[in-house]
């Protein structure tokens, strides 16, 4: 709500790196978090954000080793 009332021109349009592929749209700031770890192609992801994006990309991944320690504390992935 505040977003909207200080930035009346900002839109948030949620979007999946496979349909920007087929879009000729481009983007003043794609983000994309949490996202690349699940990927099975992220290079190819990582080049489609560079075409559709006007000026800047913000990328974020979780710090891979912590989440590890903190999963295998509460016990996940044991059976693996």
């Amino acid at each position: 709500a505040i977003a909207r009332r200080e930035y009346p021109g900002l839109r948030f349009e949620p979007r999946s790196v496979f349909d920007l592929a087929a879009s000729r749209e481009r983007w003043d700031l794609i983000v994309a978090c949490e996202v690349f770890e699940h990927l099975e192609e992220p290079a190819r992801a990582l080049r489609t954000l560079a075409r559709a994006a006007r000026s800047a990309i913000l990328i974020t991944v979780p710090r891979e080793p912590i989440w590890r320690l903190l999963n295998m504390a509460r016990g996940k992935y044991w059976s693996r």
